[in-house]
């Protein structure tokens, strides 16, 4: 059996940073898959700043055991709530290119911070070639009418709820 657990915020930002339980997890348990959702510039600091903890998260990534996806590109509240569409599109190729600068390989998948996205961001995503859209269930209204565009995801687990 293999297990897969998902989780957000991964960055070197002492705030957030778990790449060291990440890296204690794989070792431990060798059929783990972990996915994280990386802002790209968490409070303003871009990945690539901390080349140490990029070449870490580096030979993660390259061993299979661990995939990541875009996470808005700040992480301010609902941050791809309220971008128009050219802003959504500057934004995601701004995330982009911070993970290419970074090194760091990652699935075209997207969740916004705190689940927050608009149709303008849906579109975006869309055109930019991504293939999964993380929502939360608050934007069914949303979501529903593209999921023949973009596969929709929703979370089954959250501590919160």
């Amino acid at each position: 059996m293999q297990i897969i657990i998902e989780a957000d915020d991964l960055h070197p930002n002492p705030e957030v940073d778990c790449l060291g339980l990440a890296e204690k997890l794989c070792s431990k348990y060798p059929k783990l898959i972990l996915n994280f959702f990386v802002p790209a510039a968490y409070m303003g600091q871009e990945l690539y700043l901390n080349e140490p903890w990029c070449k870490r998260l580096r030979a993660l990534v390259n061993s299979g055991k661990v995939c990541l996806g875009v996470h808005s590109l700040y992480h301010t509240q609902e941050e791809f709530k309220y971008y128009d569409y050219k802003t959504a599109v500057d934004k995601i190729k701004l995330a982009e290119s911070i993970f290419n600068a970074s090194g760091l390989s990652f699935a075209k998948v997207f969740r916004g911070s705190h689940w927050g996205i608009c149709e303008d961001t849906v579109k975006a995503l869309i055109d930019l070639g991504y293939t999964h859209l993380y929502s939360h269930k608050n934007y069914n209204h949303l979501t529903d009418f593209y999921k023949d565009k973009i596969k929709i995801v929703h979370y089954n687990f959250n501590l919160a709820d």
